[in-house]
């Protein structure tokens, strides 16, 4: 299967809380919604991750020498990813995503 296009993911996303919203849709149509819903937040997260490990930031200190640092995320971001990377069972992860 050909990787989903991010934006593509969380357009996809979108439609997907719009369509939950319905009060009119099935339990079945809305639970098959749901587990697409999180494959796809899963799907997001990695290439998020894939992305911040690519990126560099280029500093430049005081002397005008440019340094190359590791991007960083922020300390709630970062522990989140240690708490899931050290923990690798799906129910774990479905409990971590966002819906």
């Amino acid at each position: 299967m050909a990787k989903r296009k991010y934006e593509d993911a969380i357009k996809r996303l979108e439609d997907i809380v719009s369509e939950l919203e319905n009060d009119d849709i099935e339990l079945d149509d809305a639970l098959k919604k749901f587990e697409e819903g999180v494959k796809l937040t899963k799907e997001c997260g990695k290439q998020i991750e894939e992305a911040e490990r690519r990126i560099s930031v280029l500093t430049q200190d005081a002397e005008g020498n440019i340094e190359e640092t590791p991007f960083q995320t922020d300390s709630a971001e970062e522990e989140f990813l240690n708490r899931k990377n050290s923990n690798n069972t799906d129910a774990t992860d479905e409990e971590d995503a966002p819906f």
